[in-house]
């Protein structure tokens, strides 16, 4: 009995999100959704500020609700053991898509994007604001 009750709570308690990991088909759900895109780069298997970013903040409960609602969520790993079931094409976009958004290689590298393509906001680095201080910054832009 104990373990039904404790997976259903663990089911209702769980929330979902999903990040996109292709840049072109977010431009389209952006254009239709009429949402801004938040567009990280991220070292998932070297980067540590990178792995800090995805388990404080983007782990928070607040934000995934803020940003399935609100955000197409695009994450994009240059990992240092490369995937070889990835395929040419994709590692070829991967490459076009840093050098067009992180020509610098800074990781994490967080941006928001507009439908165009368009850098609204940057962040370098690990976000240290709060979730509701970095969630903020997307309500100024309403």
């Amino acid at each position: 009995m104990n373990r039904i009750f404790f997976f259903i709570a663990l089911f209702f308690s769980t929330q979902v999100f999903a990040w996109n990991d292709y840049l072109d088909s977010a431009f389209i759900q952006s254009k239709k959704e009429q949402k801004y895109i938040l567009l990280n780069f991220s070292g998932s298997d070297w980067c540590i500020p990178c792995q800090k970013l995805k388990k404080g903040l983007f782990s928070n409960p607040k934000f995934i609700e803020y940003g399935n609602q609100n955000l197409v969520l695009v994450n994009l790993d240059f990992p240092l053991k490369k995937n070889p079931n990835l395929g040419k094409e994709y590692q070829n976009k991967l490459d076009a898509w840093a050098e067009k958004y992180n020509p610098n290689g800074n990781f994490p590298l967080t941006l928001l994007i507009d439908s165009d393509g368009n850098i609204i906001k940057k962040w370098t680095g690990n976000i240290v604001d709060s979730v509701e201080d970095f969630l903020a910054h997307f309500e100024k832009l309403k």
